[in-house]
């Protein structure tokens, strides 16, 4: 995923759960950014990616 996905994903397309759970399992992502999208995900009702 790109820099540019990341930021949409953060601030635009807040509900797309696929791309979060994308999201979640980069490696060079920091745990902050990380954490922010599995408490999203919780919200939205997945709980896969915990």
């Amino acid at each position: 995923m790109s820099v540019y996905e990341i930021a949409e994903i953060l601030f635009q397309d807040i509900n797309n759960i696929d791309k979060m759970k994308k999201a979640v399992d980069l490696k060079y992502l920091t745990e902050e950014i990380k954490e922010r999208f599995r408490e999203r995900l919780m919200k939205l009702g997945d709980y896969s990616s915990l």
